[in-house]
């Protein structure tokens, strides 16, 4: 048994425990758990699509999600959330959540859709403005497509140790470090996301032109595949209970940029939401959950009445920071059960 498998049983363990001990509702009562999905994938997607790992739930798995959350909570939408704090009408014994979903991936559009309207269940999406109806990918999984390709037998082993050679230069000239290294031809499993992880830490400028050397010294072509969704179907689903914020324009991290271009970020993409006539919900949520002070002030500025982060917890009857809500994010390997999606929500795991 590997560790993973090893990790996987005892995790189930301690969720059935919890599930058994009742602590889950004593743990909710009078809170409310803001989710974060991104990807909604079906079992034919994941045998095509660039993936990256933590980054989805497959399909059936988020209708169980849906069917449990409809049970055990009551589901507000983001906009009804903001107006109990508004009017301080809070239920001290009921147990909320909210769902939202980062990226305005395509898949939400075809996968999460449909069984949302199924059940008429709310939901927010936030888009990076810049993105929609765009064939543009997200540059981590520009990266993770181009370490599947170079992964392949056909590559070349010569050429795949150039590969790594020159993606761990270009990191180093950043000025950032990978805590696995890497040496040769063969990169350990973990490899990959740790690269993703360093990279984020890297001036966005620098960064686009590290892979845009990738890409050209190494003849990576990516697949003419639109990721994200278009305006018509930001429409169509505006028009069935689904709200749409900001995650900014270019969905850059807005602790690495100026203060203007922060303002920018903030006011351009309201514009773009507002100009295409979407079920708009004035919060702004920051990619990756990096944010500054700064970059508060400047969603502030813009109009906005709240932003979400990825600082993991439940909210109550007061928001612990209007313009820093806790989240609790979710995908697959954490909540593939009921047991698991139990724990998983409890923002304890």
């Amino acid at each position: 048994m590997g560790l993973r498998e090893l990790k996987g049983y005892v995790w189930r363990g301690l969720a059935g425990a919890y599930r058994i001990s009742g602590a889950s509702r004593l743990r909710h009562r009078g809170t409310v758990a803001i989710l974060t999905y991104h990807r909604i994938l079906s079992a034919q997607d994941l045998t095509t699509d660039v993936v990256q790992a933590g980054m989805y739930v497959r399909a059936d798995v988020f209708r169980m999600h849906i069917e449990f959350l409809r049970s055990r909570f009551e589901v507000l939408s983001l906009q009804e959330l903001l107006e109990r704090w508004r009017r301080d009408d809070w239920n001290r014994n009921a147990s909320a959540c909210v769902i939202t979903f980062d990226d305005g991936w395509l898949d939400n559009y075809r996968h999460a859709f449909p069984i949302l309207k199924q059940y008429n269940i709310p939901a927010t999406i936030f888009l990076p403005t810049d993105f929609i109806g765009t064939s543009r990918w997200f540059w981590p999984d520009q990266l993770q497509y181009y370490l599947q390709v170079v992964a392949q037998p056909t590559f070349g082993s010569g050429r795949r140790a150039e590969f790594y050679a020159a993606l761990v230069e270009g990191i180093s000239a950043g000025g950032r470090a990978l805590s696995v290294p890497i040496s040769g031809e063969v990169a350990p499993d973990e490899w990959g996301d740790e690269a993703i992880e360093a990279c984020k830490g890297l001036d966005p400028e620098y960064l686009e032109k590290l892979l845009a050397t990738l890409c050209a010294g190494f003849g990576f072509q990516l697949p003419n595949q639109r990721v994200v969704m278009n305006w018509d179907e930001v429409r169509e689903m505006s028009a069935h209970g689904v709200s749409f914020g900001s995650h900014s324009c270019s969905h850059r991290l807005l602790d690495q940029i100026s203060p203007d271009e922060c303002r920018a970020e903030a006011s351009r993409s309201y514009d773009a939401l507002r100009k295409n006539g979407v079920n708009l919900v004035p919060v702004f949520c920051y990619p990756n959950g990096n944010y500054s002070e700064g970059a508060k002030e400047a969603v502030k500025a813009a109009g906005y009445d709240a932003a979400v982060s990825c600082n993991t917890g439940l909210e109550r009857e007061s928001p612990s920071d209007l313009y820093a809500l806790r989240r609790i994010s979710l995908h697959q390997d954490i909540s593939a059960t009921r047991d698991l999606m139990g724990l998983a929500i409890s923002g304890l795991r």
